[in-house]
């Protein structure tokens, strides 16, 4: 029968240092049947040109090209809307794979119907691809319970390398897919554990990449990152913790579950609202202290 399609989506924008090593890294991969669709947000350095002369030799590669850069959660969601694979996977300019990853997602999912999404372990590489650290396998989203599934990506995952792995195209299209806002990644994560299963693969074939021009190493506040998401709303108030938790609420309340589940689930809240009762509060404050000093220089 052949292997299943697996559409690959980069979203980047000035990436030319690390893109071509990232491509190269996914072309190589072992599964036989990729597509990879590169979706440059309107880079200012050699990024298109770059994926464009992959794209010239290599026909798997398709460049989704744009004018206008409209941040990341916009560029994300266009490489979902334009796949054709039954499996999807998004991969940053700056990661690498080892060759086997794909094959062995794509093995996990096939033999277990009850899995929505299949990752490997992980290992932190720096800017000359020297590895940092080896993260533990923590077996996420593993359990039968969905209520069960989406307390644990709520609670405990704080690295989100899951949102990397490859997941079923047809469940992931049933969530709103990545949020204009910083930090979406977890309640899509979320979202995805209430639909079915995560499978971790206890072997280290990604290696994520910790450099300085890094969103999170970048922009360390959510609030700063909120352009770099959407940049539509530069400037604008915003209170980014309560926003991840109207979507951690948004994800129960569309999730094909019971509703004894769906109340279990909402139960994991207050303790996650509890535990970032201090962010929440310097959102209210930051901005009341905005909002005072707009006024201030109106008067």
């Amino acid at each position: 029968m052949g292997d299943p399609l697996v559409t690959v989506g980069f979203a980047v924008f000035n990436g030319e240092r690390f893109i071509a090593e990232a491509i190269e890294s996914i072309l190589q991969q072992d599964h036989g049947a990729l597509e990879v669709l590169v979706a440059d947000n309107a880079s200012t350095d050699g990024t298109r040109e770059i994926c464009e002369e992959f794209a010239a030799r290599d026909a798997r590669v398709t460049v989704l090209p744009s004018d206008v850069n409209r941040g990341l959660a916009w560029n994300h969601n266009r490489a979902v809307e334009a796949a054709t694979g039954d499996y999807f996977k998004w991969a940053a300019y700056d990661d690498v794979y080892r060759p086997s990853y794909v094959s062995r997602c794509v093995e996990a999912l096939a033999t277990d119907p009850g899995a929505v999404l299949a990752y490997t372990s992980t290992v932190d590489i720096g800017p000359d691809g020297a590895e940092l650290t080896r993260w533990p396998v923590t077996n996420r989203a593993s359990a039968g319970s969905p209520a069960e599934r989406f307390r644990d990506v709520l609670l405990r995952e704080r690295q989100c390398f899951p949102i990397y792995g490859v997941v079923r195209t047809e469940v992931l299209r049933r969530t709103p897919l990545m949020g204009a806002f910083p930090s979406s990644d977890q309640p899509l994560l979320a979202e995805l554990a209430l639909h079915g299963r995560f499978i971790e693969i206890a072997e280290p074939l990604f290696l994520h990449r910790e450099h300085p021009a890094r969103s999170m190493t970048a922009y360390p506040r959510l609030r700063d990152r909120l352009a770099f998401y959407d940049p539509s709303r530069a400037g604008q108030l915003s209170l980014p913790r309560w926003r991840i938790a109207a979507a951690f609420v948004g994800a129960i309340a569309r999730a094909p579950i019971p509703a004894a589940d769906r109340a279990r689930a909402l139960a994991g809240l207050p303790q996650w609202l509890a535990r970032w009762r201090m962010e929440l509060a310097g959102d209210v404050y930051g901005v009341a202290r905005e909002v005072g000093r707009r006024v201030s220089r109106r008067g």
